[in-house]
């Protein structure tokens, strides 16, 4: 067996397979910093979504309290949804500030579900009180 031969193919066959584990190992950083960003963003639009709805809840909670006392036996349960679901979508956005990027695809859905939940019963009310 002729090793003079076989030996630089061998080296230059283990220097393709590091070459292409360098190129792998990049690209996925890149896509990491690439979901990274995504999750940021999305997490930044979700915070300033809530804070619009707490803001709009407060309001309505105000313009609740000057309604006629069978106005607010009606909505108060519905308010008192509202406030769960405030909560809940303020958990989904700790949960969502704490996941890694791999796990935060699944919490963006469900986030964005908690937050449509709150401003459907947010306008839900708004229109009984207006």
């Amino acid at each position: 067996m002729d090793y003079s031969t076989k030996l630089p193919k061998m080296r230059r066959l283990g220097l393709f397979i590091v070459l292409l584990a360098f190129i792998a190992s990049g690209l996925l950083v890149a896509c990491s910093d690439k979901k990274k960003a995504e999750k940021e963003e999305f997490q930044k639009q979700a915070e300033a979504k809530l804070n619009e709805l707490n803001k709009k809840m407060d309001e309505l909670k105000n313009k609740g309290e000057k309604a006629t006392d069978e106005i607010k036996a009606q909505i108060k349960e519905q308010m008192e949804e509202l406030k769960k679901k405030q909560e809940a979508a303020g958990k989904k956005l700790e949960e969502l500030k704490s996941a890694g990027t791999d796990a935060w695809e699944k919490l963006k859905s469900e986030t964005n579900k908690a937050l449509d939940e709150m401003e459907k019963l947010y306008n839900d009310l708004k229109s009984r009180l207006t």
